[in-house]
């Protein structure tokens, strides 16, 4: 009884350290900053790279650990944003927080009507009014 026991203890370790992964991004400990490994731009009139924050963020790849920076600009995007838990390392910047602003007009229940939700640690934002 006390091996079944035992192993599947283990077995259950082993599920838990597969599942659960830490993510870490790259850090310049030198200069005491994170690297930026690449820039996407969100733009409402079509100049950036993506017209909406979320196609931006749905654009990095799954389990990425370098630092994107999704420069958002001026202007208020209407629009519900999730980054899902294997998308790490997100750096939001904004235009000031009186130029960009997102914000979704969800009157539901405290928990769906959230402009921004954010399922990784790893996330920065800056320079940006989040609005519900």
């Amino acid at each position: 009884m006390q091996c079944l026991l035992v192993f599947m203890l283990i077995v259950l370790l082993l599920l838990c350290f597969s599942i659960c992964e830490a993510f870490e991004c790259e850090f310049d400990a030198e200069n005491h900053q994170f690297k930026v490994a690449d820039t996407i731009r969100v733009d409402q009139s079509g100049k950036g790279d993506f017209k909406t924050v979320q196609k931006a963020i749905d654009s990095i790849p799954s389990n990425n650990k370098k630092w994107i920076r999704i420069l958002i600009s001026p202007g208020v995007f209407r629009e519900k944003v999730t980054i899902p838990c294997d998308k790490p390392c997100i750096f939001l910047e904004g235009a000031g927080r009186l130029l960009t602003r997102i914000e979704w007009n969800s009157h539901m229940r405290t928990c769906d009507s959230a402009t921004l939700t954010s399922f990784p640690d790893s996330i920065v934002a800056k320079g940006i009014t989040f609005k519900v």
